[in-house]
């Protein structure tokens, strides 16, 4: 495994238990950037494009765990005060993981072919 596998991977499992402790926090502690919808995009997004690159041969894998986690932080809302889920939420975050993973996925076939 490669000295940048291993940092995908680190870098891939943190980004998700960020966007955990972001999801289940009480909505005023949340940072806010962009739009809500917009920051659950590019989070997924990020998570999803680092998890590519991390395990590029288990993409469908990814892709399950990335809407799993998608629609599993989504129902975790329940168990927060002032929270509320959201099929919309779910469905942003979900597509936002989507292309992330291809992106993630391109992006690894980029690189490994222009190290050939």
């Amino acid at each position: 495994m490669s000295a940048w596998s291993k940092i995908f991977r680190v870098a891939a499992w943190a980004a998700l238990a960020m966007v955990l402790i972001v999801t289940i926090s009480p909505a005023e502690l949340r940072p806010h950037v962009w739009a809500a919808n917009k920051e659950r995009f590019v989070a997924f997004a990020v998570c999803g494009g680092l998890f590519a690159a991390a395990y590029p041969k288990n993409w469908r894998a990814i892709v399950a765990l990335v809407i799993l986690s998608a629609g599993l932080f989504e129902l975790a809302q329940f168990l927060v005060p002032h929270r509320h889920p959201a099929l919309k939420d779910f469905l942003v975050k979900a597509l936002g993981g989507g292309i992330g993973v291809g992106g993630g996925l391109l992006a690894h076939r980029l690189l490994h072919r222009q190290a050939r």
